[in-house]
């Protein structure tokens, strides 16, 4: 085997070594950790976050040298590493970020330590920082998990500087088997509803957008006016969280109330061009699924499927 010289094996660009490495996708996490002063934090988005061992059950990830945070975290004893659910890019670019006040409106609770514990994540692990070293233009950290949560929600991924959703594989079709969960109403309309929605969710990031930001838009773009309590029965969440998604699309100029807070909500002329953009989107979306069945196949589909949520307590 031929030996590379070190001259030659730093003569790659930097730039070009970081596109092929993305090529690597990863999972995307916020670590947190208590400040140098009292009842402050401190969070990073970081891609680095990786397991080291299950006994004992030690992970690592990796910080650059310049970051403002590092202080933090060298002195802290405990950091907490937040596994992004897929929805939460809006989270991971605002921990990317060396603004102040990232936990402004931020909603969590405190772990081991006083370590913050972000909402709405896929997975939580607290940790003991172990040891950290260099290594090259970061220092790294080793962390002993000393508590763990698993939501079992999809994760949020980047790959080729892009965010992505995780799903599993496809398998192969064991529908043959006869076994239950193959022919079971709830795995059937789970796992349709999960592939339906995985691919659009792309188009809805590229838009700034989450899943519930957009089902606003879309709600409000077939009746304005619409109130917190009608908004948060027809969205699949809380009505404390939807009621933080209109805050933050009020904000950002996508809707508007009109009145006090009881009143109605109504899109914007930004929000409204949005909403024409991805409702547009959405059809074709919803069409290419549906191609596979004939035009009367497609809306036999619906209307049962209207039939069972009219039906179902």
């Amino acid at each position: 085997m031929k030996a590379i010289s070190k001259a030659q094996a730093q003569s790659f660009d930097p730039h070009q070594l970081r596109n092929a490495l993305g090529s690597f996708a990863t999972g995307v996490t916020i670590i947190t950790a208590n400040d140098v002063d009292p009842d402050t934090y401190v969070g990073v988005t970081a891609n680095s976050f990786n397991s080291v061992s299950l006994d004992p059950p030690l992970v690592l990830w990796n910080l650059a040298k310049k970051a403002r945070s590092l202080p933090a975290y060298q002195s802290s004893e405990y950091f907490a590493v937040n596994v992004l659910a897929s929805d939460q890019t809006e989270l991971a670019n605002r921990f990317a970020t060396q603004q102040p006040g990232k936990f402004n409106d931020v909603d969590f609770e405190l772990g081991v330590g006083g370590i913050p514990l972000l909402a709405g994540c896929a997975a939580h692990f607290q940790c003991k920082r172990s040891l950290s070293y260099e290594g090259g233009d970061h220092v790294i950290f080793v962390g002993e998990v000393l508590q763990f949560d698993d939501f079992n929600r999809p994760g949020l991924v980047f790959y080729k500087g892009k965010f992505a959703v995780s799903r599993p594989y496809p398998q192969i079709d064991q529908s043959e088997t006869g076994g239950f969960v193959d022919d079971y109403l709830h795995y059937l309309l789970l796992m349709a509803a999960y592939r339906f929605e995985e691919n659009f969710c792309p188009i809805i990031e590229q838009n700034g957008l989450n899943h519930y930001e957009w089902r606003v838009l879309a709600m409000l773009s077939d009746r304005a006016g619409r109130n917190l309590a009608d908004l948060a029965q027809n969205t699949p969440t809380s009505q404390p969280e939807i009621e933080k998604v209109l805050e933050k699309m009020v904000r950002t100029n996508l809707i508007e109330r009109k009145g006090d807070v009881d009143s109605g909500y109504y899109l914007t002329g930004d929000g409204n061009l949005k909403a024409v953009q991805l409702l547009a989107a959405a059809k074709a979306h919803e069409a290419d699924t549906l191609s596979v069945l004939g035009t009367t196949e497609a809306q036999s589909l619906k209307e049962s499927l209207k039939m069972l949520l009219k039906n179902i307590s």
